[in-house]
């Protein structure tokens, strides 16, 4: 219980939010051994599929970043299968990320953490479609299991995935030890294993004219005219439950950096975004620079609307969190992304060569890679990847942009 407070406050969580989550994890805990129960009892399906994916089922539960990390995954399929119906199993929370892509014919929105009765009428669901491959895009263990005994049960012929899926029996075909540092070059892979291939590691998060048109009535709000740089600045992003390490850069150093922003450049105005539960940071963040040219719109504006609003922007400043993959996804033009003990290897995955990668990391690390997370190696767990990396050091990087 003490070491889930001390990964609260490291991570900026309310710790009632992180017993919340702990909770529904257990639930979920609990939904996967039944699911585990009833494959015991099941036999292995006899029949055998057509090579060609002709119905193909997808499933990806994870947070926003690593839901866009499987869209270049989902383009492979696609251009290789021009013909097949495609279908994702996401959740309520993702799904916007996917919306509207023209790689998927039909979603199946499901919540976080579903307990029983609601897997057991996915999988009727899904038995009912006979779908000819099953892919597990979710690279979270808990995910990846309960996505595992679910098409196991639902008798898919073809059932793919990685080395992240266990048990390793389920699948007929899987990557047993991939060599690859990024999750999307990991979920190329497998897919590969279908004979699906691409050349386009972007990701991709598809706007409507619509949401488009939005942006430039949202800035009139404020003022904005063409004369003015667009500066979005994301001070959140929130660790798992029993997250050891932090990747969030102190408030201060995002004060003195917008201070600095605002001083040197009058004709900057900066939107300071997060989701609810980062409304208070953004807040304080704000009274402490105290310009009228620095907003915050955390909790106000909807995961699309973000990534319009990052499309337009000249400039995003963003910790390790979902905002840096969506400002990548949507195409932003300028990307600086405060990266603490993440593996440099993830963050480029989609080479993208408008990101900026900046960290106070010297000889350690990365604490965070593709196969998990470590507990820092500083003495107290002080973590220099983010507390060396000054905000005069984020502003040298950064502030030939400002003067394009």
């Amino acid at each position: 219980m003490f070491s889930y407070y001390q990964s609260a406050k490291k991570n900026n969580i309310n710790f009632l939010e992180l017993m919340r989550r702990a909770f529904s994890q257990a639930h979920f805990h609990w939904t996967i051994f039944w699911l585990g129960q009833f494959c015991k009892i099941k036999k292995l399906p006899v029949e055998k599929n057509s090579n060609i994916p002709k119905k193909i089922v997808i499933f990806t539960l994870d947070q926003l970043g690593d839901t866009l990390r499987a869209t270049p995954a989902l383009r492979a399929l696609r251009e290789t299968f021009p013909e097949a119906r495609i279908t994702v199993i996401c959740g309520k929370y993702n799904f916007p990320v996917l919306e509207n892509n023209p790689d998927i014919n039909q979603y199946l929105k499901i919540s976080k953490y579903p307990n029983l009765f609601e897997s057991l009428a996915l999988l009727k669901k899904i038995k009912k479609e006979k779908y000819t491959h099953a892919f597990i895009f979710s690279f979270g263990s808990l995910f990846a299991k309960y996505a595992n005994y679910i098409f196991f049960l639902a008798r898919i012929p073809e059932r793919i995935g990685g080395d992240y899926v266990f048990p390793e029996k389920l699948p007929t075909k899987r990557i047993s030890k991939s060599k690859k540092r990024n999750h999307i070059e990991t979920l190329i892979e497998v897919v590969e294993l279908v004979g699906a291939k691409t050349n386009d590691f972007s990701k991709k998060i598809y706007l409507t004219k619509e949401e488009t048109i939005w942006t430039e009535k949202f800035l009139q709000k404020y003022n904005f005219s063409d004369n003015n740089k667009l500066i979005v600045v994301s001070p959140g992003g929130y660790g798992h439950v029993g997250y050891s390490v932090s990747r969030l850069w102190p408030k201060e150093n995002y004060i003195k950096l917008i201070s600095k922003i605002i001083d040197d450049h009058p004709n900057a105005k900066i939107f300071l975004t997060g989701n609810k539960r980062e409304i208070e940071l953004c807040r304080e963040i704000c009274n402490g620079v105290d310009n009228n040219r620095v907003q915050s719109i955390a909790g106000k504006i909807s995961v699309r609307e973000l990534a319009a609003l990052l499309a337009r922007a000249d400039l995003i400043v963003s910790n390790d969190n979902g905002t840096f993959h969506i400002a990548d996804a949507a195409g932003a033009r300028n990307i600086a992304v405060i990266l603490g003990p993440t593996d440099a290897a993830v963050m480029s995955e989609s080479r993208n060569q408008n990101i900026k990668i900046l960290s106070g990391r010297r000889d350690c690390g990365p604490c965070i890679d593709i196969h998990g997370f470590h507990p820092c190696t500083q003495p107290n767990s002080q973590q220099i990847c983010l507390t060396n990396l000054s905000a005069d050091e984020v502003y040298e990087k950064i502030k030939y942009i400002l003067c394009q």
